[in-house]
C-alpha cells in the first residue's frame, strides 16, 4: 500500500503484483514523502517511508 501526498486523486494506493515488483506508477512534479505499508506474507507489517524527489531527465529537480 503506498500512500501519496494528500493533493493526489486517490493518494492511497494498493499494489499486490509481484510480476513488477510492486511497482506503482505515475507522473508529478516537486518532492514529497512517499508512505507505504508492506504486507509479509506471514502477515508482519512493515511502515517505510521516502523522501521523494522528482527530476527532470537531464536531472535538474523539478519545481515545487
Amino acid at each position: 500500500m503506498y500512500i501519496l501526498d494528500s493533493t493526489f486523486h486517490n493518494p492511497v494506493r494498493e499494489v499486490s503484483s509481484r510480476e513488477n515488483n510492486f511497482r506503482l506508477e505515475g507522473s508529478s512534479w516537486g518532492t514529497f514523502t512517499l508512505y507505504a505499508k508492506a504486507v509479509h506474507k506471514d502477515g508482519h507489517e512493515a511502515s517505510l517511508q521516502h523522501h521523494l524527489a522528482l527530476l527532470y531527465p537531464d536531472g535538474t529537480p523539478t519545481l515545487v
